[in-house]
């Protein structure tokens, strides 16, 4: 139980790194190339869906730790589905030239609404990405349970409370 807290509190500090490093990025982005915020309101409303989906891709990273147990394998195979990942959400070339197929996967994919979607947010033009909640919120489900199950199989849990 001890390390399944360990790994929580792991995911809490690096919400927090998160948090920092996009901070730095529009500090770099308004002084350097004059970005354009949005009003505090409407960036409060994307921190909110940016923390949201932060916390699926960790708990995506949870499980990753608790599938591959060497730390020297887990790096590589990280980078690997988020390679894949940054691929098929159009990273690498505008979302809209990707074929038909690869968008409506796309669509099941959390990440790709942080891509392409949050724009609308950072423009003022919405508030919320119901899409990107919904969708979200099946990942969050289905990674808590996961991970609950893979926890308890591999340390043979059979009460949550001692």
């Amino acid at each position: 139980m001890f390390n399944l807290l360990l790994q929580f509190t792991n995911i809490i500090s690096y919400l927090i790194i998160v948090f920092i490093s996009v901070g730095i990025n529009l500090i770099v982005g308004k002084s350097i190339y004059n970005l354009r915020l949005p009003s505090i309101e409407y960036l409060c409303y994307f921190f909110i869906q940016l923390f949201y989906c932060a916390i699926v891709l960790l708990i995506f990273g949870l499980l990753l730790s608790l599938i591959v147990s060497d730390i020297k394998a887990l790096m590589p195979v990280g980078m690997t589905i988020m390679f894949i990942l940054f691929m098929v959400i159009g990273v690498f070339v505008q979302y809209s030239s990707l074929p038909k197929i690869i968008r409506t996967i796309s669509s099941y994919i959390p990440v790709k609404y942080l891509a392409n979607d949050f724009y609308y947010i950072w423009i003022g033009q919405a508030k919320w990405n119901m899409p990107f909640f919904k969708c979200n919120t099946i990942w969050l489900i289905f990674l808590c349970l996961i991970c609950y199950i893979i926890y308890r199989r591999k340390n043979n849990v059979t009460k949550i409370f001692n």
